[in-house]
């Protein structure tokens, strides 16, 4: 996974790995997907909340306290 080739809108810089939020919500339904995803996220330091769908995310507590989240636009 590489993080340093591109820019989000609003940024000036490229992105890397020193500049990725620090706590991030994962929603997909494909558990190997998300554990792979999880664990490489996790070793660039970022602290990574794994959920199988959204009802789990908006159930959770602190749903809306991460500082990114990533979600699977084909979930069903």
């Amino acid at each position: 996974v590489s993080f340093g080739c591109g820019t989000l809108p609003g940024m000036s810089a490229p992105l890397t790995h020193e500049g990725l939020p620090s706590t991030l919500a994962l929603v997909d339904d494909d558990s190997e997907f998300r554990d792979f995803l999880t664990q490489h996220l996790r070793a660039l330091g970022i602290e990574v909340t794994a959920f199988a769908d959204s009802n789990d995310l908006l159930v959770s507590d602190g749903a809306y306290g991460f500082d990114f989240y990533v979600l699977d636009l084909g979930l069903p």
